[in-house]
């Protein structure tokens, strides 16, 4: 079985080429994925098409070059810590932003079975406000 972190990086590869299938393959059944309220499309949702359906989808339409950039991963027993930024531009507004994240990730049995966000909604609020 492959690492953790070994996962998780060919998860941010899937990711930047829009593989989303591949991306299904990673995550469990009940895959839990929390985003920080204030962030676009913030909350919890539970199942790969609840997260596809409410997270991924709008991030291609209403964000130019939008980007998750992983800069150090790090592994604890059960956990992997991206460091990473986030950037892009709100195609309404036209404003860009750039904001610092971590991400955890929890896995069991090679799949990913919770998702964690940590990041500065507050730069992100400011370049949709229009």
């Amino acid at each position: 079985m492959e690492s953790k972190i070994a996962v998780i990086k060919r998860l941010y590869e899937f990711f930047k080429e829009r593989e989303l299938d591949q991306i299904r393959t990673l995550f469990d059944e009940q895959i839990v994925w929390s985003q920080m309220d204030g962030f676009p499309n913030g909350g919890t949702y539970v199942g790969a098409d609840a997260i596809f359906e409410n997270v991924f989808q709008t991030f291609k339409l209403k964000w130019e070059d939008w980007k998750a950039v992983t800069e150090e991963f790090l592994e604890t027993e059960h956990d992997v810590m991206v460091v990473g930024y986030y950037s892009g531009t709100f195609k309404e507004s036209g404003k860009f932003f750039k904001a610092d994240f971590i991400h955890r990730y929890t896995l069991k049995d090679g799949k990913i079975t919770h998702f964690k966000q940590y990041t500065d909604t507050q730069l992100i609020a400011e370049a949709m406000n229009v």
